[in-house]
């Protein structure tokens, strides 16, 4: 007969699943009510700063990266140069002259993202992993008659 698994470390689990579940909620709603507080526009780009690129392999076999250089106008008539985030990675040169959509909070004009909502898969993908381990370890934890259990083999 097979040693009964403990309590504690199914109750570990879920509450490890649930912190993960969330965390992601709360990230997701804080990234939406920040996207909601800030101003979008259009910026054009006038230049680019070259980077090693973050992926090992390189960006599609590249070794850099490019950061978009933008100008716009803000809502209170500021006009604004500075760097695309980036967590935006071109993995091409950016052409001079091309428009891309930004997203800047009006206390920070400079602190831009695009508007891809790069920034929310981990949010995302936090609620589905907590989400979905959180629901299967829940319902491993309540099932009555898995062999495994303590009170299981105390009713044989």
């Amino acid at each position: 007969m097979s040693k009964p698994r403990g309590r504690v470390s199914e109750i570990v689990i879920v509450v490890f699943c649930s912190g993960v579940f969330l965390a992601g909620v709360v990230g997701l709603i804080w990234q939406i009510v920040d996207y909601a507080r800030s101003t979008v526009t259009v910026a054009t780009i006038t230049g680019y700063e070259t980077r090693e690129s973050h992926d090992r392999g390189g960006c599609s076999g590249g070794d850099f990266a490019y950061d978009p250089i933008v100008e716009f106008t803000a809502a209170n008539g500021t006009h604004v140069r500075t760097v695309l985030a980036p967590s935006s990675e071109w993995c091409s040169p950016p052409k001079t002259g091309e428009t891309v959509s930004v997203v800047y909070r009006d206390d920070a004009p400079a602190q831009i993202q695009d508007t891809k909502f790069g920034d929310l898969w981990w949010a995302i993908g936090a609620i589905l992993f907590g989400g979905f381990f959180l629901f299967f370890s829940i319902g491993w934890l309540r099932h009555p008659d898995d062999p495994e259990r303590e009170e299981y083999a105390e009713t044989q």
